[in-house]
């Protein structure tokens, strides 16, 4: 059973104001019944909704949202998705590469493991400069914890 939406209060919060839908333009369509209505109900009334109604709203709401999120990646964040990208778009061409030329596979390979090299180097260098890399006492914690979890040497687990 579809709930009645158009007869409950509706409050939506953007940013600080908060909507509401209580503008008749603004309510929703009435609720569906039967497939019949789903298929009559929409066909007058999508104009006036789309333009003025709840979808609109819901647009702005998105936008909004969207565009708050854009201006609060951390700083870094974009030079790491562009470099990370651009190595794997080299790994990937050279991959293809290593299987359309397979008279090339040693050379290939060796180019493989020095751009997986440089890969780990520049995220190691971003994570440094940034202050993303853990610190050592919290590697040290991890190190205890897996020691813990490991059977100690010597001992026999029959």
């Amino acid at each position: 059973m579809i709930s009645n939406f158009a007869q409950e209060p509706h409050t939506v919060a953007l940013g600080a104001q908060p909507a509401t839908l209580a503008d008749p333009s603004l309510q929703p369509l009435a609720p569906l019944t039967s497939a019949t209505d789903a298929g009559t109900s929409l066909s007058g009334d999508v104009t006036r909704k789309l333009v003025g109604g709840t979808s609109a709203l819901s647009l702005g709401i998105f936008i909004e949202r969207g565009c708050g999120f854009l201006a609060n990646i951390p700083p870094g964040l974009t030079l790491l998705f562009v470099f990370s990208t651009t190595a794997a778009s080299l790994f990937a061409a050279l991959a293809i590469l290593r299987g359309l030329h397979p008279a090339l596979t040693g050379p290939l390979t060796a180019a493989m493991s020095v751009l997986v090299l440089f890969t780990m180097a520049g995220l190691f260098t971003l994570g440094r400069r940034y202050r993303w890399l853990p610190t050592a006492s919290a590697l040290a914690s991890i190190a205890s914890s897996i020691r813990a979890r490991l059977p100690h040497r010597g001992t026999r687990h029959v």
